[in-house]
């Protein structure tokens, strides 16, 4: 057996996959890949490691003649010919190492993976929660206003309207702070949507497993919330067949917006857990090509959303319409998929 054969033998007798001895080794998967497919020859330190990480000495791995591993010779290091023929297929392939390398990925361990689960399970929950009262902030301004113009409640309509805009304003400041503070905990984690990882086998395992076990709590929870959403226009739509007083239709506008909340709450919810096992395993949105693509224009995302953040803010302000700006998110999510996918194609040309 030749050097190729002999590494690829030993590590599956360890049964270790080429990521776990790269892993060991501190090098690329492809760099161990290069060894067992006799495309390049690594430097004299790594043999050395290698022959210690498998338990066998030098001369076995690199002498064909040797069948042992448990034999010693001290004389192959004082061979100037064997060393230099190996530094010559070392440096000949280095280059080729260098070129053919792909981008530095960063490895997860078990522990790190556990632990981001742990967090993605905790925050997911409050940063849903701030999306929630995200949609729910114009309620009180719309009950209070309403109410006082149809004389329901014995407050003037300007004091109506300025206690309204206090509380959309505290729901929307805590939303933040929630968004804020709960980000800062997955802020270290962020290289799973940028950077090019690579899991331990034991990980990749471990998040299969959890995706699978989760994959039904999803589908149910994504149609329960994406129902809600659909059917939070019935009780507007009731108001209008009932031909009711215009109170009644601001009624149905609030109804509106708690379901459209809870429907999102849900969505989020549960997206967020999902979408953490697919950033474990590079599935989905989280692909290599799609990372980079991201990286790419991440400039472009952040200018648009903050412009239509700025958007939405004036038109709410000048209009007074907290009850259908709301739709600017909506036709800026689908706008935005439009022009991401154009980004994409462009980007792939």
């Amino acid at each position: 057996m030749d050097f190729s054969e002999k590494i690829t033998m030993l590590r599956k007798q360890k049964g270790w996959s080429q990521e776990e001895l790269a892993m060991q080794m501190d090098i690329s998967r492809q760099s161990v890949s290069k060894w067992e497919s006799r495309m390049s020859v690594p430097d004299l330190d790594k043999v050395v490691k290698l022959s210690e990480i498998f338990g066998v000495t030098t001369d076995y791995l690199l002498k064909e003649n040797v069948v042992s591993p448990t034999m010693t010779s001290e004389a192959f290091f004082e061979s100037p010919v064997l060393e230099q023929t190996v530094s010559e297929k070392s440096s000949r392939n280095r280059m080729a190492d260098d070129t053919d390398e792909e981008e530095p990925v960063r490895w997860i361990s078990f522990g790190d993976a556990e632990r981001y689960l742990d967090v993605v399970t905790d925050t997911s929950k409050k940063i849903a929660g701030a999306v929630f009262l995200f949609i729910i902030s114009p309620i009180a301004l719309l009950l209070l206003a309403s109410l006082s113009e149809y004389h329901v409640i014995s407050l003037s309509e300007n004091a109506a309207g300025g206690i309204g805009l206090i509380l959309l304003l505290l729901l929307v400041a805590a939303g933040v702070m929630i968004v804020i503070f709960h980000g800062t905990r997955l802020s270290e984690f962020e290289y799973l949507e940028k950077e090019d990882v690579r899991a331990e086998s034991s990980v990749r395992e471990m998040a299969k497993q959890r995706k699978e076990d989760y994959k039904q709590q999803y589908r149910t929870v994504i149609t329960i919330g994406v129902g809600l959403c659909i059917l939070s226009v019935v009780p507007l739509f009731g108001a209008l067949a009932l031909d009711s007083s215009e109170l009644y239709y601001v009624y149905g506008i609030c109804f509106l917006l708690l379901l459209c909340a809870i429907g999102v709450y849900l969505i989020v919810r549960t997206g967020i857990i999902y979408g953490s096992f697919q950033k474990l395993l590079e599935e989905g949105d989280y692909t290599r090509k799609k990372k980079r693509i991201a990286k790419k224009y991440q400039g472009v995302t952040g200018a648009y959303w903050c412009l239509i953040t700025a958007i939405y803010l004036a038109v709410s302000f000048l209009t007074k319409r907290w009850d259908i700006t709301w739709l600017i998110w909506a036709c800026a999510g689908v706008l935005w998929g439009a022009i991401y996918g154009i980004l994409s194609s462009s980007s792939k040309r």
